[in-house]
């Protein structure tokens, strides 16, 4: 049967009965972007929840990050273009290899004076043009060590040539300078040079360059 009690909701047999009144409030409920069953309120706060999670990790990562970089775990740097890291690797400062000893004809050289004789360049220049070389520039140079006899310096294309201009000065070391060409050799003489190799002496047979 059906009833309303006072101002409470109809009621059949004791159970309530929904008017359209009810219906539309219930609607406007559902309707309502604060309220707790509704779809759009659970996806919005499921978006937020997704990028508080995502800000988090990059948070994380980036203290990570700096950690090992501070710690020098981690490398960041990019190698520049042009740079020693970027080229090809160069050769060895002491070439390797046995060299060939050349007529002094092709081999034109530089002498320096890295002492406080005068006109040791000058002399020394003479004795090697007398045995066939080709007479270079002379100067002044120092060196990194007083007490070296002397020092032989050509390019890549004059290791031939360093070789047989090193054969005249036993003692004598050999250092490799990248920007010379050809077959030029410089020799830097130091103080502890007395003379050249006699010239009956030098061997003309292959062998290596010696390093300092």
């Amino acid at each position: 049967m059906k009833r309303r009690t006072g101002e409470g909701p109809l009621e059949w047999d004791g159970r309530k009965v929904y008017t359209g009144a009810d219906l539309e409030e219930l609607t406007d409920a559902v309707d309502d972007p604060e309220h707790v069953e509704n779809p759009e309120h659970y996806r919005r706060r499921l978006r937020h929840g997704i990028a508080l999670v995502l800000v988090l990790l990059l948070v994380v990562a980036m203290g990570v990050a700096g950690y090992l970089v501070l710690t020098k775990r981690l490398d960041l740097s990019w190698p520049q273009p042009g740079s020693d890291a970027a080229a090809a690797p160069s050769e060895p400062a002491c070439p390797p290899g046995e060299r060939q000893y050349l007529d002094p004809a092709g081999v034109t050289v530089d002498v320096y004076n890295a002492t406080s004789r005068p006109g040791l360049a000058e002399g020394t220049r003479a004795q090697l043009v007398d045995r066939g070389f080709r007479p270079g520039v002379l100067g002044n140079d120092s060196l990194p060590s007083r007490g070296m006899v002397g020092l032989v310096v050509s390019g890549p294309e004059g290791y031939d040539a360093a070789l047989t201009v090193q054969r005249q000065l036993p003692g004598a070391a050999y250092e490799r300078d990248d920007d010379m060409a050809g077959v030029t050799v410089r020799l830097v003489l130091g103080e502890s040079f007395q003379e050249l190799q006699p010239a009956a002496e030098v061997s003309t047979e292959p062998g290596p360059l010696v390093c300092r």
